[in-house]
């Protein structure tokens, strides 16, 4: 009976070492990835949005893509990502009329899970529509 006993005991502290690490393992991704996650850098970019997206496997997230240069002419693009769905609909309005807009931004290091598809991201935080 006591080689049992010995069996469940070390079978109830494998389960509980297991539990404790992969606790401390979550906890220890959680604060550093909020740490990496701070800004960097801000900035602004101008130029034409050319597509609105609304994309993820597991979580969705509004992605946008502007473009630098004269249309139909080979010219630079940059994606961002939109958290705020108020900025989503500036953002489609834009697309759609072709409107030239500066987007201020900030740049992550790293980013939680699901809220960018790139490990970094850059965020919009403001467009503003440039008057011709």
């Amino acid at each position: 009976m006591s080689r049992r006993m010995n069996l469940i005991a070390n079978v109830w502290f494998v389960l509980m070492l297991v539990l404790v690490v992969v606790f401390v393992t979550a906890l220890a991704i959680s604060t550093f990835s909020d740490i990496f996650a701070r800004t960097i850098a801000q900035g602004e970019r101008a130029g034409r949005i050319i597509m609105v997206d609304h994309t993820g496997t597991f979580c969705k997230i509004w992605r946008i893509q502007i473009s630098a240069g004269q249309e139909g002419v080979m010219s630079q693009t940059w994606d961002f990502t939109i958290e705020d769905p108020t900025l989503v609909e500036v953002a489609q309005k834009a697309m759609r009329n072709k409107a030239e807009v500066i987007i201020t931004f900030d740049k992550t290091i790293l980013s939680r899970y699901c809220r960018s598809r790139d490990i970094g991201g850059d965020f919009v935080r403001s467009i503003v529509a440039v008057e011709p």
